[in-house]
């Protein structure tokens, strides 16, 4: 991979305006990152100001998290677009296509409008690495450039913004936001923010800005995190809300569709169907509700059947999400840390939902990880569950070798189906594991998102191919 900009071709396609834009520096896919071995904002400053700060001329909904981020998110954008505002939405890392992460009231932006932007943006990229002095653009800021200046063409009411990494030095962390939103913090990419919770927590709480309303979630580790987030909130002068202590919430009834939850909330009571599953997405619809009722002390118009019917709307897909082929049940779900595996497994053993059942007699596991995932801590969760192991690896450049997960799950005591099968890669161990077992076995996939990515590329595939049968 070449580290300088190539200029602009005369004629690009989309394929091509897409292979431009990875010759940027790309810390999620790339194993070097030549120059670019601190972070800070300086490039994206840059940048902003070259283009006259698009990201401030858009009310914005700012939030960072170690889980959860990306369902708050969803969640915010879709009761905005319930009340009839337009919402762009930018999210990471994406499940099949870059498109994903620009996207406007559930639409993702267009090959055309991406082959439009990448045109506009690349003089302002090019002179980025020649004049600003911090090197080239990474590919992570060059697509939080390219959501806000889409976002401002298309002039949305809103734009709700996920951080990629940590929070105080994230490429979106340019934005004066209309509130921040700190989500579950757990370990997670501790070789860069810190091998304790405080001091990830405050690398999260990084987003907090002057004066501007800071909502908390539930926090598994609530007594580290809370003090961190109310103090930054403290000194900032930011309106403080905390979740847990401001809302009630109950869950009227679970099942394999969804869950029913009743919430009290500041303005209103709300009795809404959601179609998530697991503890933590209850938590995180909380979290949308809260974020929502501090917009409507700022004055923004939405009703409760405007959240009601947003947070039923929802759709986050790869999280915990069911899926069935030719009688085989398959639950896949993107945990790749300690703390969303031990989420996982709960909410599976949760008889309520009934996913697991009597039904089922074997569970096995397709698994796969990256190699900045905390593998043996996911290993040991799922370990639960008693499974058989099936390793893989995705098309992920840092993709876990899966050699190294059949040793740590043999030193774990875990069974795996034998290596000699050769069943690495995902599309192929999903066709062997829905075609060797029985209906007496349930199907999970889980590690890293690319996993479930590929996994739900091969679904989609199968589904077409029972549709001509």
């Amino acid at each position: 991979m070449s580290y300088s900009t190539p200029e602009l071709p005369l004629e690009l396609s989309y394929d091509d305006a897409v292979n431009l834009t990875m010759h940027l520096v790309d810390f999620e896919r790339g194993k070097h990152s030549p120059g670019h071995s601190n972070f800070h904002l300086h490039r994206m400053r840059y940048i902003a100001n070259l283009l006259t700060g698009p990201h401030l001329k858009i009310p914005s909904i700012h939030i960072a998290g170690t889980k959860g981020k990306g369902s708050v998110a969803a969640m915010v954008a879709s009761i905005l677009r319930e009340g009839n505002y337009k919402v762009g939405l930018t999210t990471s890392p994406h499940l099949h296509s870059l498109r994903e992460r620009i996207n406007i009231d559930g639409v993702n932006i267009s090959e055309n409008d991406f082959i439009a932007i990448v045109k506009f943006l690349w003089p302002y990229v090019i002179q980025v690495e020649k004049k600003s002095g911090y090197g080239q653009l990474t590919w992570f800021e060059f697509m939080v450039t390219a959501a806000f200046v889409y976002f401002y063409n298309n002039h949305v009411d809103y734009q709700v913004v996920e951080t990629g990494l940590g929070g105080r030095l994230d490429a979106t962390n340019i934005l004066i936001p209309e509130m921040s939103i700190i989500t579950s913090i757990s370990l997670d990419h501790t070789e860069i923010l810190g091998d304790s919770i405080l001091e990830i927590a405050r690398e999260k709480a990084g987003i907090i800005k002057n004066n501007i309303p800071v909502i908390l979630a539930p926090q598994y580790y609530y007594n580290e995190v809370f003090d961190v987030v109310e103090n930054m909130a403290r000194s900032l002068d930011a309106p403080f809300v905390n979740v847990l202590d401001s809302y009630k919430y109950d869950i009227e009834s679970l099942s394999i569709k969804g869950q029913i939850v009743c919430v009290s909330g500041k303005y209103f009571n709300y009795k809404f169907s959601l179609p998530l599953l697991g503890l933590y997405q209850v938590e995180n619809a909380i979290t949308a509700i809260a974020s929502i009722e501090s917009l409507i002390d700022n004055g923004i118009n939405i009703d409760r059947f405007d959240i009601e019917n947003g947070l039923e709307k929802v759709s986050w897909p790869g999280r915990m999400e069911i899926l069935n082929v030719n009688n085989k049940s398959i639950v896949v779900d993107g945990a790749h840390n300690e703390f969303s595996a031990k989420n996982f497994v709960e909410t599976l053993k949760d008889e309520r939902i009934g996913i697991l059942g009597e039904k089922y007699s074997n569970i096995v596991i397709i698994f796969g990880v990256l190699n900045n995932h905390d593998c043996t801590n996911i290993l040991k969760e799922l370990a639960i569950l008693n499974p058989l192991l099936v390793p893989v690896k995705s098309n992920h450049p840092k993709s876990t070798e899966p050699e190294d997960i059949f040793d740590l799950a043999k030193t774990l005591n875990i069974s795996t189906i034998n290596y000699d099968i050769g069943l690495t890669n995902i599309a192929n161990a999903m066709t062997y594991a829905t075609s060797i077992f029985g209906d007496d076995t349930i199907i999970l996939v889980t590690g890293s998102i690319s996993v479930v990515a590929e996994a739900l590329n091969w679904y989609e595939i199968s589904l077409e191919g029972y549709k001509k049968l």
